[in-house]
């Protein structure tokens, strides 16, 4: 039961939309579709996932570092 829990958590944390700057472009992606390197704009209250690292907050460019 809780392992079901757990499954059904992660798809709905990966099939969430984020917002990937892609060739000076913010483009809507799904969490599950970025990868090491990406810039994501975290919006204020986003719910982000677990293992995102944020190296950087640059508050007047609003950009971090997936990692």
């Amino acid at each position: 039961m809780k392992d079901l829990r757990r499954h059904t958590s992660d798809n709905e944390a990966n099939s969430a939309v984020c917002h990937v700057i892609q060739d000076g472009q913010i483009v809507e992606r799904k969490w599950a579709d970025t990868k090491v390197g990406d810039f994501s704009q975290i919006r204020n209250r986003e719910v982000i996932p677990a293992d995102v690292l944020v190296l950087t907050l640059q508050v007047n460019l609003r950009a971090a570092i997936v990692m």
